[in-house]
Parts: structure tokens; C-alpha cells; sequence
């Protein structure tokens, strides 16, 4: 499992760009700062040096940043500015300089009490890839106290970071959070990461109903088994048929009259196991889009199939994969 960090920034229309980094957290409030935007000259070369990040060309977005640091700055010019310099060195690969300057700017008084949340959760992401936990965990806990903003990645940390403290219950109470907030954008490793944890932590808390369908959910995740085969595909003799049917082909299912052009609105692989009765066990579908998932499985697991025979008697087959087309008029 791995810790992940999204430390994006986020544009902000008929304002300059300010450099926000999307995880949670917040500290104490600081009220010093009270202005509110960039002087014309000023914001043009912090907007240079955003665009460069966004680039990923870190080092003339630290040049354009340098330059902007060497002029007279109100505190709103220069908190935004350290704020986008810890983000550029992070994503460069210096962490230790990221936190040196989130850590300057949060013993200052120059941060509104949004900027103190986001910096301080930044902060404790920095702490966690460097491996210092108790910072991480301090940081990012103080910024949960203060009511910032939260995201299925600083959740799954915070999950983490109290499971590696033996704190199991707390982590439960994280991790499931993580699981119910929004993948988006999509990440299908952190959402990996996070059934994977919840498994570990229902082991530990002894929950196994909630296992389960975690258990199910991390299949699906992954994807389908690497062995598994069509059913319908290669030596007749060596696969199953549905039972009742004179070929081997995938039934059809018509959902148009033949002079009305069918529009295909998504498809789906059913893995599947057959038991010696010729009935679907462990059914788990890989549909696009998603949402067909429940009715791909009902579909599949209502069907009957002749299993295989070896010496003249029925054995069970495993990792079958039944296609499915899903249209509409």
C-alpha cells in the first residue's frame, strides 16, 4: 500500500491564480493578513510562474517565483507565492525545502485561515512521504480539528497513519470515509489501496460481514483473473455450454426489432465459476459503463451450463468469462 498525495492546483477565474493544495487540514486562524489580491505587476509574474508548474517546468516557475520574492510584497502576494514554491519543490523532489518554507509561512502571520488549513495538510503529506508519521499524523489532525477541507487521499493517510499506530477503530472510522467520498479524478490505486486497508482492519476489529463485500469489491478492482478464458472460445470439447442450447454461441438478447439500428450502450465481461451441477458461483462483473454491473450479474447468474467432464464425470471450472452487449433502440 502506498500513501498518496494530491497537491493540485486549482485556477481561479477573474482572480489571479492562487496555488491551493487539494488535500485536508487547517491550524490556528490568523486574522494579520488583510489584503485580499495582487498588484497588477506582481500578479503578472506569479501567473508566469503558475503556468510554468502546471508545465511541470519547475525550474523557471522557481526562477519567475525567486524573481517575484526579491520585490515588495503585500502579505497576500507573498503567502500565495511560498504557498506555490512549497508545491513546486515538492513535486521536484525536494521535500525537505517544501517544508521548510510551509512551516516559515505557517510561524508567520501572513496566511488567512484557509491558506493555514491547506498548508498545514500539506504539511502533514510532506511529513508522510518523508516517513515521519507522528508529524504527518499531528499535522494532519490538527487540521481536521479545524474543519478543512477533506478528500478520499488525506483520508486514506489519516487511515493509515492510525493503523500503523495500532489504533484500529480510528482507522476503520478513516478508511470508510475514503471509500465514501468521490473518486474523482479516477484512481484506481488509491481506491486498491483502500480496500486492501479496510481488509487488514476488519481482520483486526474482527468484522467479517463487512469483509466481505470488500473482499468483492477489491476483485472487481483488480481487474480479471489473468487465467481467465471466454466461454465460449476455443476447444469445444473442453468447454461449457448452456444447457438447452444446440450451439455455442453467446445468446442473443434483442432489445430492437430487426428494421430498427440497435445502439450499443455498454458491454460487459462476467467472471464466473461453474460448479459440477452446471451452476455460476463467484460472480464478479467487469462492466463499462459500471452502472450495468447489477443486471450483468443477474443475467449471468440465472443461466445453467453443462460443466466439463473428465473420465465421463462433471467437474467444477473456475476464472470463465461470459461477454455480455447491452442495446438499446
Amino acid at each position: 500500500m502506498h500513501a498518496h498525495f494530491d497537491l493540485t492546483l486549482w485556477p481561479l477565474r477573474h482572480t489571479l491564480l492562487v496555488a491551493l493544495f487539494c488535500a485536508l487540514g487547517s491550524v490556528a486562524i490568523a486574522q494579520g493578513c488583510t489584503d485580499t489580491a495582487f498588484t497588477k505587476r506582481n500578479g503578472s509574474l506569479y501567473l508566469q510562474a503558475e503556468t510554468d508548474a502546471f508545465a511541470e517546468q519547475y525550474d523557471k516557475a522557481l526562477s519567475a517565483l525567486d524573481k517575484l520574492q526579491a520585490r515588495k510584497l503585500n502579505c497576500h502576494e507573498e503567502a500565495a507565492s511560498i504557498r506555490l514554491k512549497a508545491f513546486v519543490r515538492f513535486e521536484s523532489g525536494d521535500v525537505d525545502g517544501a517544508i521548510a518554507d510551509l512551516t516559515a509561512a505557517l510561524d508567520r502571520n501572513i496566511l488567512s485561515p484557509t491558506q493555514r488549513a491547506g498548508s498545514m495538510v500539506s504539511l502533514g503529506n510532506f511529513h508522510m512521504h518523508k516517513g515521519n508519521d507522528a508529524e504527518a499524523l499531528s499535522y494532519l489532525t490538527q487540521g481536521m480539528e479545524q474543519g478543512a477541507f477533506t478528500n478520499r487521499q488525506t483520508k486514506y493517510n489519516l487511515a493509515l497513519l492510525h493503523e500503523r499506530q495500532d489504533e484500529f477503530d480510528t482507522a476503520v472510522h478513516w478508511a470508510e470515509g475514503a471509500l465514501k467520498e468521490p473518486n474523482v479524478p479516477l484512481d484506481r490505486t488509491l481506491e486498491t489501496d483502500i480496500f486492501e486497508l479496510l481488509l487488514i482492519l476488519y481482520e483486526q476489529t474482527n468484522d467479517p460481514d463487512k469483509a466481505k463485500p470488500i473482499a468483492r469489491a477489491l476483485a472487481i478492482s483488480k481487474g480479471p483473473h489473468p487465467d481467465a478464458t471466454y466461454i465460449f472460445s476455443g476447444d469445444p470439447q473442453s468447454r461449457p455450454i448452456l444447457l438447452g442450447e444446440g450451439s455455442s454461441e453467446v445468446p442473443s438478447r434483442k432489445t430492437s426489432s430487426d428494421k430498427t439500428e440497435s445502439q450499443l450502450i455498454g458491454r460487459c465481461d462476467v467472471q464466473l465459476s461453474i460448479d459440477a451441477e452446471g451452476r455460476a458461483y463467484d460472480l464478479l462483473p467487469f462492466c463499462s459503463p459500471e452502472s450495468l454491473a447489477d443486471l450483468a450479474e443477474k443475467i449471468v447468474g440465472n443461466l445453467q451450463f453443462a460443466p466439463l467432464t473428465e473420465a465421463g464425470e462433471p467437474v467444477a471450472r473456475q476464472a470463465v468469462l461470459f461477454p455480455l452487449e447491452f442495446k438499446q433502440e
